[in-house]
């Protein structure tokens, strides 16, 4: 099963992208939408033409053929763990407050030049799968449920839906591929008007290795 998860922002081009490959193979690619392919970015091509821009580029470049999206805004992802988690995200040993959750899943550079924030963002996706899986949440799983289906727009059925949940649940218990795009070494970053900001300077080495990882999975 292949599926496009976005975290849709205020300004549609700094929206962040995750493909999920949860099969036998379990490989999660988290995209900056500062990558660009050729002169477009990932996130103006979202701004511009939406999920079909993704998903035509996605299938044209590496045959990645979607099976179903969840699109989720940040603000409504905020509001799902506040009722599911409200006493906060567990992160690196430390407990991040509802309330600094919108700072540091926003989408930005850090400033070591890094994309720390997909390990957040990650890290948020998997609390609220672990915590709607707890066994004394049993009797509470329609009500997350129905909290998720309400903030969030899915072409997946229930099923599928509870399926991907479990499945993005195990890909830090099991072997996986996980990568950030763009790879290490591949951009550079740069600050204008007060904000770090990517520069690709090596687009054919993460073409190369997207192809690759199709092929090998």
């Amino acid at each position: 099963m292949e599926i496009l998860i976005i975290i849709e922002e205020e300004k549609l081009a700094r929206s962040s992208f995750l493909y999920s490959k949860l099969d036998q193979t379990k490989t999660l690619v988290q995209f900056s939408p500062e990558f660009s392919l050729a002169d477009e970015t990932l996130g103006a091509i979202y701004e511009k033409e939406g999920l079909i821009g993704i998903r035509q580029l996605f299938e044209q470049k590496f045959s990645w053929h979607l099976d179903g999206y969840v699109r989720i805004k940040l603000d409504d992802l905020l509001y799902a763990v506040e009722k599911i988690m409200p006493e906060g995200l567990q992160f690196e040993g430390t407990v991040l407050p509802v309330s600094e959750l919108k700072q540091r899943l926003s989408y930005q550079i850090d400033e070591e030049g890094n994309f720390s924030v997909f390990q957040q963002q990650r890290a948020l996706l998997k609390s609220i799968v672990k915590t709607i899986g707890k066994k004394q949440n049993i009797f509470k799983l329609p009500h997350y449920l129905t909290i998720l289906s309400k903030v969030s727009e899915t072409n997946l059925n229930n099923g599928q839906f509870l399926a991907l949940l479990k499945n993005f649940a195990s890909l830090q218990d099991v072997r996986s591929t996980k990568v950030i795009i763009p790879l290490a070494n591949t951009y550079e970053v740069q600050v204008k008007e007060n904000q770090r900001v990517v520069k690709m300077i090596d687009c054919k080495s993460n073409i190369d290795f997207l192809q690759k990882l199709t092929k090998d999975s």
